[in-house]
Protein backbone atom coordinates (compact mmCIF):
# COMPACT_ATOMS: atom_id res chain seq x y z
CA UNK A 1 0.00 0.00 0.00
CA UNK A 2 2.91 2.35 0.75
CA UNK A 3 4.21 1.78 -2.76
CA UNK A 4 0.91 2.80 -4.36
CA UNK A 5 0.72 5.91 -2.14
CA UNK A 6 4.22 6.91 -3.23
CA UNK A 7 3.40 6.41 -6.91
CA UNK A 8 0.22 8.48 -6.44
CA UNK A 9 2.21 11.25 -4.75
CA UNK A 10 4.84 11.28 -7.51
CA UNK A 11 2.17 11.43 -10.19
CA UNK A 12 0.54 14.40 -8.45
CA UNK A 13 3.91 16.12 -8.14
CA UNK A 14 4.11 16.15 -11.93
CA UNK A 15 0.52 17.33 -12.37
CA UNK A 16 -1.23 14.01 -12.99
CA UNK A 17 -4.15 13.31 -10.69
CA UNK A 18 -5.34 9.72 -11.21
CA UNK A 19 -8.75 10.23 -9.55
CA UNK A 20 -9.43 13.40 -11.55
CA UNK A 21 -8.39 11.59 -14.73
CA UNK A 22 -10.68 8.65 -13.96
CA UNK A 23 -13.64 10.86 -13.00
CA UNK A 24 -13.17 12.96 -16.14
CA UNK A 25 -13.74 9.87 -18.27
CA UNK A 26 -16.75 8.95 -16.13
CA UNK A 27 -18.19 12.43 -16.76
CA UNK A 28 -18.06 12.29 -20.55
CA UNK A 29 -21.48 10.62 -21.13
CA UNK A 30 -23.30 13.11 -18.88
CA UNK A 31 -21.47 16.02 -20.49
CA UNK A 32 -22.48 14.92 -23.98
CA UNK A 33 -26.08 14.36 -22.89
CA UNK A 34 -26.30 17.78 -21.18
CA UNK A 35 -24.53 19.55 -24.04
CA UNK A 36 -26.94 18.07 -26.60
CA UNK A 37 -29.91 18.95 -24.38
CA UNK A 38 -28.71 22.53 -24.00
CA UNK A 39 -27.92 22.85 -27.71
CA UNK A 40 -31.42 21.62 -28.54
CA UNK A 41 -33.01 24.09 -26.12
CA UNK A 42 -31.18 27.13 -27.55
CA UNK A 43 -32.08 26.12 -31.11
CA UNK A 44 -35.75 26.19 -30.12
CA UNK A 45 -35.32 29.50 -28.29
CA UNK A 46 -35.59 32.63 -30.41
CA UNK A 47 -32.84 34.44 -28.48
CA UNK A 48 -29.58 35.40 -30.14
CA UNK A 49 -27.35 33.06 -28.11
CA UNK A 50 -24.56 30.81 -29.27
CA UNK A 51 -21.77 28.82 -27.67
CA UNK A 52 -18.44 30.37 -28.59
CA UNK A 53 -16.05 28.47 -26.30
CA UNK A 54 -16.17 25.25 -24.33
CA UNK A 55 -14.28 24.42 -21.17
CA UNK A 56 -15.80 21.20 -19.85
CA UNK A 57 -15.07 20.35 -16.21
CA UNK A 58 -15.90 16.69 -16.49
CA UNK A 59 -14.96 15.59 -12.98
CA UNK A 60 -16.80 18.29 -10.99
CA UNK A 61 -20.00 16.25 -10.81
CA UNK A 62 -18.25 13.68 -8.64
CA UNK A 63 -16.97 16.13 -6.00
CA UNK A 64 -18.69 16.26 -2.61
CA UNK A 65 -21.06 19.18 -2.17
CA UNK A 66 -19.24 20.09 1.04
CA UNK A 67 -15.88 20.47 -0.69
CA UNK A 68 -14.70 24.04 -0.34
CA UNK A 69 -12.10 25.28 -2.70
CA UNK A 70 -11.14 28.89 -2.19
CA UNK A 71 -10.49 29.55 -5.88
CA UNK A 72 -14.12 28.73 -6.78
CA UNK A 73 -15.40 31.15 -4.14
CA UNK A 74 -13.10 33.91 -5.36
CA UNK A 75 -13.96 33.11 -8.98
CA UNK A 76 -17.69 33.48 -8.18
CA UNK A 77 -17.12 36.89 -6.59
CA UNK A 78 -14.95 38.00 -9.52
CA UNK A 79 -17.54 36.88 -12.10
CA UNK A 80 -20.47 38.45 -10.20
CA UNK A 81 -18.56 41.74 -10.01
CA UNK A 82 -17.85 41.65 -13.77
CA UNK A 83 -21.52 41.03 -14.50
CA UNK A 84 -22.54 43.86 -12.17
CA UNK A 85 -20.08 46.31 -13.82
CA UNK A 86 -21.20 45.34 -17.35
CA UNK A 87 -24.88 45.66 -16.36
CA UNK A 88 -26.31 43.30 -19.01
CA UNK A 89 -30.02 43.20 -19.72
CA UNK A 90 -29.99 39.46 -19.11
CA UNK A 91 -27.44 36.95 -17.85
CA UNK A 92 -27.85 33.33 -18.97
CA UNK A 93 -26.18 30.96 -16.55
CA UNK A 94 -25.41 27.36 -17.38
CA UNK A 95 -24.18 24.89 -14.82
CA UNK A 96 -23.30 27.15 -11.89
CA UNK A 97 -24.11 26.09 -8.36
CA UNK A 98 -27.34 27.66 -7.16
CA UNK A 99 -26.00 27.99 -3.61
CA UNK A 100 -22.82 29.68 -4.87
CA UNK A 101 -22.50 31.91 -7.89
CA UNK A 102 -26.17 32.01 -8.88
CA UNK A 103 -27.17 33.08 -5.35
CA UNK A 104 -25.04 36.22 -5.75
CA UNK A 105 -26.73 37.38 -8.96
CA UNK A 106 -30.42 38.15 -8.24
CA UNK A 107 -29.69 41.48 -6.51
CA UNK A 108 -27.70 42.51 -9.58
CA UNK A 109 -30.47 42.21 -12.16
CA UNK A 110 -32.21 39.75 -14.42
CA UNK A 111 -31.08 36.14 -14.39
CA UNK A 112 -32.03 33.05 -16.35
CA UNK A 113 -30.69 29.64 -15.39
CA UNK A 114 -31.49 26.04 -16.08
CA UNK A 115 -31.06 22.93 -13.99
CA UNK A 116 -30.13 19.87 -16.02
CA UNK A 117 -30.82 16.49 -14.47
CA UNK A 118 -28.24 13.70 -14.44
Amino acid sequence: MKFISKIHLYLQTFGFYPRKFYNSFRGIPSYIKNFNSFNHSIKNDKNDFSITRLFPCLDDRFANAGDFQKHYFLQDIYAARKIFLNNPLKHVDIGSRIDGFVAMLPPLGRLKFSILEN
